[in-house]
């Protein structure tokens, strides 16, 4: 069975001189065959340290997928020496064109939420596949 992990919470804030930090939403999937990230974002020793929390390098990813070219999503994609990039099949069309590619390439269930939204937690993702599992729910939309 494919794990999904968020390795790093997605986060915009306001620093006191008014420039602003963020990074995306980075989801770590492992399906047995395949290490897969999603959105690697830009804070490269956040992504660098969750790794590690899982025992992996950069070198041990072999797919990354980027929903769309915001620098905050897809800055750090070139990090993983031995992984095939795919990124939106509709360029810059943001996170629509993400979906999109997603669902072409996917060959088994997929799991499709918008990584901007603030609500997002591990929890919150943990809780929809395991209902999706016991076939308590086929499709969700929010």
């Amino acid at each position: 069975m494919n794990k999904v992990k968020v390795l790093i919470e997605g986060y915009a804030k306001i620093n006191p001189d008014g420039t602003w930090d963020a990074t995306s939403t980075t989801t770590l999937i492992d399906t047995g065959k395949h290490k897969i990230i999603m959105d690697p974002g830009c804070h490269r020793q956040l992504l660098l340290k969750a790794l590690a929390k899982e025992h992996l390098q950069t070198g041990d990813i072999d797919v990354v997928f980027i929903s769309h070219y915001h620098p905050d999503h897809c800055t750090l994609m070139g990090v993983f020496e031995n992984a095939t990039v795919y990124d939106s099949v509709q360029y810059q069309k943001g996170p629509i064109g993400g979906i999109r590619s997603a669902l072409e390439f996917c060959q088994e269930d997929i799991f499709v939420c918008s990584c901007d939204m603030p609500f997002v937690s591990s929890d919150l993702i943990k809780n929809i596949l395991q209902k999706k599992i016991k076939n308590k729910i086929n499709v969700v939309r929010f």
